[in-house]
This record gives C-alpha cells, structure tokens and sequence, in this order.
C-alpha cells in the first residue's frame, strides 16, 4: 500500500514530522513466505514455526533484515525494514489517529492480550483494525522490527502477549531474549533510493 509523502503528527506528544512517500506491506510475513527464505539454508533458530497464514514469530532483527536481502534480490525490486516514523504513519496516518481505526480504545480490533488467542492469528484476521489505506495488523498479532536504533533496535505495534494500550502507535518496544510475538513486515522506498 502506497502511503503518499507528507507531514504527519507522530510521536507523543504529537510532533510534525515529514515522512517521503513509501510503499507498507499490507500484511506481515507469514510463515509460509519466511519458509520459503528460510529452505535456502537461513537458519532462524528462535523461528516458531506456525500455521501457514499466521505471522512469522520469534524472529530476530538480523532474521528480518536477511529476509529483506534475500526478497530484493529475488525480485530485482528493494524492500527493507521500514523507519518508526514510516511505521507510525502507516498506523496513525498525517493526523495522528490514536489507532490505525481511529480514536476509540477498541480491542476487539486486534489481536491483542484482551482478545485472549493466546498466540498469533492468521495475518489479516481483524479487518476492523485496518487502516483506512487498507494496512491489516499495525496493531497486535506480532510486533513489528523497524530499521530505527534508539539505544537498541525499535519495535513497533504490540502483539498477543501485549495489552491494548501497551500496543499504542506511538510506543517504542524494545526486544528482549525472549522473541515470542516478534515478528516484521517489509516496504520499498518509492524515492528512487
């Protein structure tokens, strides 16, 4: 999904920050995709490997970054880890909506701790959280590795083990040892980097 350059409200508090036109997978890397790069002999040993349309998990930034490599050269096109602000954008849009649905505190919108799965669910299960670009899973399912370091690697979105408001668009999540919702989608820079 295309998401036109502009300024855009981020961060909290809110903030005017520019962000270039990109291009945001609609949904995350499925276990299915993350199979295929991973029968080339990437070995992701913290891989949990799951249902074919769930999310990919357990994934480690270095995992995502590989698989990033290995789609760009497979497609002749670059696709990478989006920034946090690329991120935030996709999920808040240029008025920095609370949530990638709106402003209302609404879990049944994500898989989320409230929703009580207990683990991931196929990518794109909660089309109600969409953003209106049509963007699925901002919120919940995995968390989302982005390109930003801020005294170490950036996560975005939350997942099933978060709550709700531990999942916030504008939260910065850091990875521990343990990488159980974690997880990634890709973009491609629409510049001509």
């Amino acid at each position: 999904m295309v998401i036109p350059a502009s300024d855009a409200l981020l961060d909290d508090p809110p903030r005017t920050v520019h962000v270039n036109v990109f291009a945001i997978a609609r949904l995350l890397v499925t276990n299915a995709e993350f199979a295929e790069f991973s029968a080339t002999g990437h070995a992701a040993p913290g891989w949990r490997k799951g249902p074919a349309d769930h999310p990919a998990e357990g994934l480690s930034w270095a995992d995502a970054v590989a698989y990033c490599r290995w789609l760009s050269v497979a497609t002749g096109r670059i696709y990478r880890l989006s920034d946090e602000r690329e991120w935030e954008k996709a999920a808040r849009g240029t008025a920095g909506r609370r949530w990638p649905w709106g402003n209302n505190d609404d879990a049944s919108r994500a898989n989320v701790r409230e929703a009580e799965r207990g683990g991931t669910t196929p990518a794109g299960a909660y089309p109600a959280g969409a953003s209106p670009e049509g963007v699925l899973d901002l919120i919940g399912n995995v968390r989302e590795w982005t390109n930003t370091w801020a005294e170490g690697r950036v996560l975005r979105g939350g997942s099933y083990l978060d709550t709700l408001s531990e999942a916030a668009p504008s939260k910065r999540l850091r990875a521990d040892d343990d990488l159980r919702g974690v997880g990634f989608r890709v973009v491609r820079s629409m510049t001509g980097r």
